[in-house]
């Protein structure tokens, strides 16, 4: 099968393979939202943090949030180990702050404390994952990853980001590339930067 050398992650998927099995990114999905000269940054999509409410993310940000409303705010993601306390919200394009960077025309990432305001005022994003720290390589560090096969490499699609519940994010996106878990390990050469 033939597959287009991928030269920008930005607005792909990064799954980790079983040579990351034991690793704090073991089973990791990963949206990439900046790849350039500089440095590659993503947020992990997948490890729900359930004791991390968002009004306690709020308050933290001294900003007033009525605890008896966390049900109806969004879930809380870890999105790295790179700055644990900073947020970052991947949302649909619906919403529209000056802070707001489109990576696609149907994903946009926000890391200003006014979107947790607009969430609290019900004037936030319709679809949101937010997450708290990032993922982050240096200069060439993640293409080197890549070639070792300890990442596959796929397009980013809204409707599983978005719809699809946090635990069945990973085999969803294996299931859009036809592979299982036991034969993932040594698909980066398919991903077009091996």
């Amino acid at each position: 099968m033939k597959h287009d050398i991928i030269t920008n992650l930005k607005n792909h998927v990064l799954l980790a393979t079983q040579s990351l099995d034991g690793s704090i990114f073991e089973r990791s999905i990963i949206y990439i939202f900046q790849h350039d000269k500089q440095a590659t940054m993503g947020v992990c999509i997948h490890k729900l943090l359930p004791h991390t409410a968002f009004s306690s993310v709020a308050k933290d940000m001294d900003i007033n949030c009525d605890t008896l409303y966390d049900e109806k705010y969004p879930a809380i993601y870890s999105g790295g180990p790179v700055q644990p306390n900073r947020g970052f919200v991947l949302h649909s394009p619906d919403y529209k702050a000056p802070a707001t960077v489109a990576v696609s025309d149907k994903i946009s990432i926000c890391c200003h404390n006014r979107i947790v305001t607009d969430i609290i005022m019900g004037v936030g994003p319709e679809k949101m994952v937010f997450c708290l720290g990032y993922a982050g390589w240096s200069t060439n560090q993640l293409e080197g990853e890549i070639a070792e096969d300890s990442w596959t490499v796929l397009p980013a699609d809204p409707d599983i980001i978005f719809n699809t519940p946090a635990d069945e994010r990973y085999n969803a996106f294996m299931n859009t590339s036809g592979l299982t878990y036991q034969n993932f390990t040594g698909f980066a050469a398919h991903s077009g930067l091996a």
